[in-house]
């Protein structure tokens, strides 16, 4: 007669065959199939899987080893490396992973230790995954996010992107994408964050100063006004024009309307990625549209923008519609290193033909600038120009991981493109070149 206590430990022995199968399916009588709740370790529990495949069950998942597999459904993972699996696997959870065979379900893939039951010896399970970006949080980091044109033109690392942009930032690396626009209508921009609006220094100050109203372009015409007048006080700009003077204030980091940008791609990279180690950033492609004009600031005294304000708020329609260049000869050593030009215009407004999207839906026209002050059109992917805008502008994400290798090879170029170089420090070299010119002197012999 077998007793009570033999009956427990058979089931229990039962039991536990089942769970490492990845499901129990004992039934209680009167009762529905108690399951359990999922574990790390156990695919989808509850599916009656025979205890004979429980061990083959526990070897790790391996994506791109399908030779005579069936493929497991954990998406993520890739199919399982196990042959002697139940066939009735095929459309389930492998159960050596961490995830359940429907999307969404499971916990996250974990770095596990797992011991083979067929060979003996513990070995490191990595589930091979692709890469994924967080999700964009600002407005325009989700607006420009959905115009990347990386895979248009090729690019999905730091080698890929250095050789287009060294070929010229044009024609796609694999010829299968029409070519982007080059030539002296194309300019380039590199900002040190995805988040980033496309914007002037002098919107951003004022729009912290005033973070309750939406800046206006008589924000920005008062705000300008007064830096000019301060600057003057203080001694700078003499026998130079007011927009001389902000090309000057411009480059050393005084807010300005001007929006920086460089004439080839290799400067706007070193700008993208010469700050923010951990941040995904951006190159700007902008071609200027045949109506587009070049603006002088060195003709006038008075700025070509000087008289754009209507009424106490707006600006004139003519300036909320124009992107201009400002082509002119670099003024110091820092802007001809910085091969930089600047782009001018009125806050953008909506108009006829001309509309911000974000997941197909309308942005409100109050929150344009928020995305650009310019009025560029930055189609979806890269579509075609739209000649309702005075510009059109391409997306380049540039990862975070790829800044170092960008950064050595900037450096290794052989017009090397580094701090020292694009922000000549000629105050503080003033002591060097004295040192050296009286060693030299030194050095020649005397009569």
């Amino acid at each position: 007669m077998v007793g009570p206590w033999a009956v427990w430990a058979w089931n229990t022995n039962r039991t536990n065959q089942f769970r490492r199968a990845g499901a129990l399916v004992g039934r209680t009588a009167g009762t529905a199939p108690w399951r359990p709740r999922p574990r790390p370790g156990v695919g989808r529990p509850g599916r009656g899987l025979p205890p004979a495949h429980g061990p083959a069950l526990r070897t790790a998942c391996t994506a791109g080893n399908t030779t005579g597999t069936a493929r497991c459904r954990c998406s993520a993972l890739g199919p399982c490396r196990s042959s002697d699996r139940a066939p009735s696997l095929r459309s389930r959870g492998c159960g050596a992973c961490t995830h359940s065979s429907g999307p969404g379900r499971g916990n996250p893939p974990v770095r596990r230790t797992l011991r083979s039951p067929v060979a003996g010896t513990s070995r490191p399970m990595t589930p091979p995954r692709k890469r994924s970006r967080r999700p964009s949080l600002s407005m325009p980091g989700q607006f420009f996010d959905e115009r990347i044109i990386n895979e248009r033109i090729g690019v999905d690392s730091a080698a890929d992107l250095w050789q287009w942009v060294t070929r010229g930032a044009s024609s796609p690396l694999h010829g299968s994408s029409k070519s982007l626009p080059n030539g002296p209508t194309v300019v380039y921009r590199g900002q040190s964050n995805s988040e980033y609006s496309l914007s002037s220094s002098l919107y951003r100050l004022c729009k912290q100063a005033s973070s309750e109203t939406p800046v206006k372009e008589a924000h920005l015409a008062t705000a300008e006004s007064e830096i000019i007048k301060a600057m003057r006080a203080e001694g700078l700009g003499r026998r130079m024009t007011d927009g001389e003077l902000l090309m000057v204030l411009q480059h050393h980091g005084i807010p300005t309307r001007l929006v920086d940008v460089s004439v080839t791609p290799l400067e706007a990279l070193f700008f993208a990625v010469d700050q923010n180690e951990s941040a995904d950033v951006r190159l700007f492609i902008i071609e200027l549209h045949d109506h587009a004009q070049r603006t002088a600031l060195r003709s006038d005294q008075s700025l070509p923008w000087a008289n754009a304000t209507r009424g106490t708020q707006q600006s004139i329609g003519s300036w909320s519609a124009t992107v201009d260049l400002v082509d002119e000869d670099p003024l110091d050593p820092r802007m001809r290193a910085q091969n930089g030009k600047f782009l001018a215009g009125g806050l953008t407004r909506r108009y006829a033909g001309r509309r911000l999207t974000i997941k197909d839906v309308d942005v409100p026209p109050s929150d344009y600038p928020e995305i650009t002050t310019l009025g560029i059109h930055f189609g979806p992917k890269g579509a075609r120009r739209n000649n309702s805008w005075p510009a059109t502008g391409w997306s380049v994400l540039v990862e975070a991981a790829w800044k170092t290798s960008l950064l050595d090879k900037l450096q290794g170029y052989e017009d090397s493109i580094r701090p020292d170089t694009m922000y000549p420090p000629l105050s503080e070299v003033r002591r060097l070149a004295i040192s050296v010119a009286r060693q030299a002197l030194a050095a020649l012999p005397t009569e």
